[in-house]
């Protein structure tokens, strides 16, 4: 029972729970090249530091004496160093992550005080080590489930440095010197114990909230350029078209002078195979929509001639009335965003895929949108809403959030769904409510 006890209490040492809750709550980060080897003098400084010679030695010093958390900040130090050791994350993410950590290690350290009101008989304290040991390991579950899997929503936070070192400071001060101020104060100390269980589980969410509220606020913000650019866009791509309308509504007529002349006159045959060529290209101008909606118009005119450039199929059926409330700028970007997303699904595959549809109409008091092509790797499905495949998760995915911002706007709802290799965009808006807005 006497080797029982010592395992278990070296199990429930301060600094192997901070390893550990340290490296299950990064197990999901980059690692850095030889991270096994690495790890070796990680793991023996670590029992090093959990061993009664160092403490001992610390306390020779007098710097214990003067302080006793000295070997609980020295150790949390270590393990915030080994961290961004062992793992492609920059200090003040270390830091940061760490001292999540070490405020669920400080729980289990008031949740042992739950434990010492309960008389286990004569192997109380191997039961209440065991026990303390088993939260560990629960603990440690929640982390690698829970918080590990969502540390990429803090990137948001760590984004603000000042903020991330600011709430990493209060976590330690939080653990360090409340433990100093108020330790064996009779009942007031035992109550203190588990409002500080509860106080923990609030420092663990308080990020995870405040990050996701920065993240809206910039999400926000870029939504809101992407309208500011969205609407420069538009008016250039206009002025563009209405240029390139000028030039070959004047170049038709000069084609057909020159094949008049041609006919009138004896020239070599590859003097007419170059007009007929000039004619042909010059046809660009018939590519000009022709909505009755001159946001739609200017948005095809320039889709459809991208398309043709790199050899897409793009069919259109457009009632530009049944859009009519909606403002040119929202209109623009939300049928951009759909056919740019369409048109980047069908670029690299094989010709007979490279088709996009599009379906503008109004039917029973609701107008529709509909947009589909085919896709060969379809999107992951959150909620209803596609998941970019970039990389860089956080800086892509807004044309997709643009979409469905607009159509709230208008009181629309928004249905992406996929169909074998197929996939499909639905906005729907009531036509009433919509009229009512005109």
């Amino acid at each position: 029972m006497e080797i029982l006890d010592k395992i278990l209490g070296f199990a429930n040492q301060y600094i192997i729970t901070l390893l550990v809750f340290g490296y299950v709550l990064c197990s999901k980060q980059p690692r850095r090249k030889y991270f096994i080897l690495r790890i070796i003098p990680v793991v023996a400084i670590g029992v090093f530091l959990s061993t009664n010679f160092y403490r001992d030695a610390l306390s020779m010093g007098g710097a214990a004496g003067e302080f006793p958390t000295w070997p609980y900040l020295i150790g949390w130090i270590f393990v915030v160093l080994s961290i961004w050791f062992c793992f492609k994350i920059n200090f003040v993410a270390a830091l940061f992550y760490q001292s999540l950590t070490y405020v669920l290690e400080h729980m289990v350290f008031n949740l042992r005080y739950a434990l010492q009101l309960i008389d286990f008989g004569i192997y109380n304290d191997i039961w209440q080590r065991f026990i303390l040991v088993l939260i560990r390991i629960a603990i440690a579950f929640v982390i690698y489930f829970v918080l590990a899997k969502r540390l990429f929503k803090l990137d948001s936070l760590l984004d603000y440095k000042a903020v991330a070192i600011l709430l990493a400071v209060v976590n330690v001060a939080f653990t360090i010197l409340l433990n100093n101020w108020f330790y064996n104060e009779g009942w007031f100390s035992e109550a203190l114990h588990m409002v500080r269980v509860v106080v923990c589980i609030l420092f663990v969410a308080f990020p995870f909230l405040l990050s996701a509220i920065l993240c809206n606020k910039m999400e926000k913000q870029k939504l809101e350029q992407m309208i500011i650019d969205g609407e420069k866009q538009r008016r250039l791509s206009e002025e563009n078209i209405a240029a390139i309308n000028r030039k070959c509504h004047d170049l038709k007529y000069q084609v057909r002078a020159l094949k008049v002349m041609a006919g009138e006159n004896d020239v070599p045959e590859e003097y007419r195979n170059a007009v007929n060529d000039l004619e042909n290209d010059v046809m660009i101008y018939d590519a000009i929509a022709k909505t009755g909606y001159g946001g739609i118009d200017i948005l095809l005119t320039e889709k459809s001639l991208l398309c043709d450039r790199k050899n897409i199929v793009f069919t259109y059926m457009i009632d530009g009335e049944s859009l009519r409330f909606m403002e040119e700028v929202d209109l623009y970007i939300l049928l951009g965003n759909a056919l740019d997303n369409s048109i980047e699904a069908v670029e690299d595959v094989d010709a007979g895929h490279k088709i996009i549809n599009m379906k503008v109409y109004s039917r029973d008091e609701m107008a529709f949108i509909f947009v589909e092509n085919y896709c060969k790797n379809l999107p992951r499905m959150v909620n209803g809403i596609p998941q970019t495949t970039k990389k860089d998760a956080a800086n892509h995915g807004f044309g997709v959030k643009s979409i469905v911002s607009i159509a709230q706007k208008y009181g629309g709802e928004v249905d992406f769904f996929t169909d074998d290799d197929r996939f499909v965009l639905n906005v729907l808006f009531p036509c009433i409510q919509a009229t009512n807005k005109m």
